[in-house]
């Protein structure tokens, strides 16, 4: 008897041995990547908008602390994170966070923190991140923290604007569910929200995903997960409709330039100073350009996708076929090594050097009783 999740069979089709390794041999990485720990406050704040719950503070609460291999901690400070270069942007970090950054690092002001942050990123592309000192780092992924923690307040209020107004009615939030099959090897997973939508004739099972970049138009059939999820929950709410909610981490600026001479509005021009024209009385000339400076502002929003696609039931039975060969080879004991993924676009799988070196450096064992297997 075997129970595989969605996660862990894509670790398994990614690499047999990998998920031997993950689930088998508990070895986990040192570091984490930042948008697992920050889907998961997305995900839990979004859980709490749905009940009226306080999902600000929700959000915070879980950006600031959570679990890696069994210890929680603070992920502000950490070094154990790994942030995606497309995390930073120094244009949504507060002033007051620019200044816990001075006080955190003696650094002089806004404009040091921009600066050395900037020069960390040119010397990240030359020596990787594990060549920057200690305090690099810190000061590397505290103003990424700051960058998300900015960012996921504006996507949580993009959900609030853009997709409660959608939703006429909650059938069910964090669903679990669990299939078996005849040899009770087990599916389970979680479903992040069930719900009537405006518009729709049968409910929808959504899962909210968060995002550098456009899901394809085809996403929600291309889902492993949604199908099984629709194939667990059909007869329950007569649908197959499910849907991704995404997300974007890319913000939308909104920049304006206001001449702060002659309040002229210059946004979307490409002008260094005010071009407007202004009338000259009293001259041979009709007008003279202002060239006043500019103050720019911007207004940040949330970009986001609503994908909804009715899942037919030849592709919910593939997965779930599919799921059962996984659990049936789990169970043979044979891992074969998927080499084609220990290098990939982002990098290297965590498991290149034991597998290629034999080194279980960058690695950690969990203990038998720690309960994270994720």
């Amino acid at each position: 008897m075997n129970k595989l999740s969605h996660s862990a069979s894509n670790i398994f089709m990614d690499c047999p041995e990998k998920y031997r390794l993950h689930y088998q041999q508990r070895l986990r990485s040192k570091t984490q990547s930042a948008a697992l720990f920050f889907g998961t406050a997305i995900d839990k704040a979004v859980g709490a908008m749905f009940i009226n719950g306080d999902y600000k503070k929700v959000f915070e609460d879980t950006w600031m602390t959570q679990e890696l291999n069994g210890k929680m901690i603070d992920l502000a400070g950490s070094t154990q994170i790994v942030y995606a270069e497309s995390d930073y942007d120094e244009e949504l970090i507060h002033d007051d966070a620019f200044q816990n950054l001075c006080n955190d690092y003696k650094l002089q002001d806004k404009l040091a923190v921009i600066l050395s942050v900037n020069a960390i990123y040119d010397k990240k592309k030359e020596v990787g991140f594990e060549g920057l000192t200690l305090d690099e780092k810190s000061l590397l992924n505290e103003a990424n923290w700051y960058c998300l923690l900015e960012k996921g307040k504006i996507m949580l209020e993009c959900v609030k604007k853009h997709i409660m107004p959608n939703i006429t009615e909650v059938l069910s939030l964090q669903e679990a569910i669990k299939l078996e099959n005849s040899e009770k090897d087990a599916i389970t997973g979680y479903v992040d929200i069930v719900c009537k939508w405006k518009d729709s004739p049968t409910p929808i099972i959504f899962d909210f995903k968060t995002a550098t970049r456009q899901y394809d138009s085809d996403a929600v059939l291309k889902s492993p997960q949604l199908a099984l999820y629709t194939h667990a929950l059909s007869k329950k709410y007569n649908t197959n409709t499910a849907g991704f909610i995404v997300l974007h981490k890319t913000i939308k600026k909104n920049r304006t330039k206001i001449c702060e001479k002659c309040s002229f509005d210059g946004s979307g021009t490409r002008h260094k100073t005010c071009s407007a024209e202004l009338p000259t009385p009293g001259t041979k000339l009709k007008s003279i350009r202002c060239n006043g400076e500019w103050k720019e502002t911007i207004t940040p929003e949330a970009t986001f996708q609503v994908l909804i696609n009715e899942i037919p039931a030849q592709i919910q039975n593939l997965i779930v076929e599919n799921m059962d060969v996984i659990n049936e080879s789990i169970k043979t004991g044979i891992f074969p090594r998927n080499l084609g993924s220990c290098i990939k676009n982002y990098g290297k799988c965590q498991f290149y050097n034991k597998c290629w070196l034999g080194s279980n450096e960058g690695l950690v064992k969990l203990d038998e009783n720690t309960t994270n297997k994720k």
